[in-house]
């Protein structure tokens, strides 16, 4: 198997995993800054998969910039790859009792960058990853589980929008999701959602890190119950993919705490 890659956004938190994960699988790894995408036209190589990872994630991001970007990526990946793995989000999709969320730009530059894939008819394989909430040891504040546990600093854990419901998976079980892309076939573009197939409301899982951190503190609850979205949790079909999450949350907490 040819094992050269492309990646964008191989500096963002979920970039540096898979790049560090890849390597110890042999790849060979070519980054590339979605601000120099027009360099891919210097490129002759031939390569196994081009991952983009790499996305404006501000609400306000530019539409038109993102599109650019994966109008390059597609043309390149067609005559020089045999994947594309493009990492779209939870709030894309089918309202299959949950709600989705197209209001932001960066939501609908995501929506629209899927469409273009999926009118993708050649022999390139695409496979578009909806990733739900990442969790992982390192995460900085922004993150969920990392602005949780900051809360444990403070005599009480006030936690507003408490009954908000979360599918949370964890990041190495979405690098090997993409690792799984890399060695598949498939005659058509591939709508993969990656995440553990539960969720919790973000009560339940502040008592699940107070267990681990520190029992005897109290937990209250404040402010509004919900925010939007309300719920979010994939819809995991193994035949799409040969892959399943490994790593439920209680045992992904304790593999993020015990690094703090």
């Amino acid at each position: 198997m040819n094992r050269k890659v492309i990646i964008t956004g191989s500096s963002g938190y979920l970039g540096k995993k898979l790049v560090s994960f890849l390597n110890n699988k042999n790849f060979k790894i070519l980054k590339i800054k979605t601000r120099k995408i027009n360099e891919l036209k210097k490129i002759n190589e031939k390569y196994n998969s081009f991952i983009h990872l790499g996305f404006d994630l501000k609400k306000s991001c530019n539409i038109e910039k993102q599109i650019d970007i994966i109008e390059n990526v597609l043309s390149f990946s067609k005559n020089n790859c045999k994947n594309l793995i493009f990492a779209s989000t939870a709030a894309v999709g089918p309202k299959k009792k949950r709600t989705i969320l197209r209001k932001n730009n960066y939501q609908k530059a995501k929506f629209l960058c899927e469409n273009i894939l999926k009118r993708e008819k050649g022999c390139l394989n695409i496979f578009i990853l909806r990733i739900f909430n990442i969790i992982g040891p390192n995460q900085k504040k922004g993150f969920l589980i990392p602005d949780l546990v900051s809360k444990f600093s403070e005599k009480k854990i006030l936690i507003n929008n408490y009954k908000n419901k979360r599918d949370l998976v964890y990041v190495d079980d979405v690098c090997r999701a993409i690792y799984r892309c890399t060695t598949q076939k498939t005659d058509k573009s591939k709508i993969i959602e990656i995440g553990s197939g539960q969720n919790f409301t973000l009560l339940e899982i502040s008592k699940k890190i107070k267990k681990i951190i520190d029992p005897s503190k109290q937990i209250i609850t404040t402010g509004k119950k919900y925010s939007s979205p309300i719920s979010t949790k994939a819809f995991l079909n193994k035949k799409k993919l040969n892959w399943y999450p490994r790593i439920k949350l209680e045992n992904a907490l304790k593999l993020i705490l015990k690094k703090k």
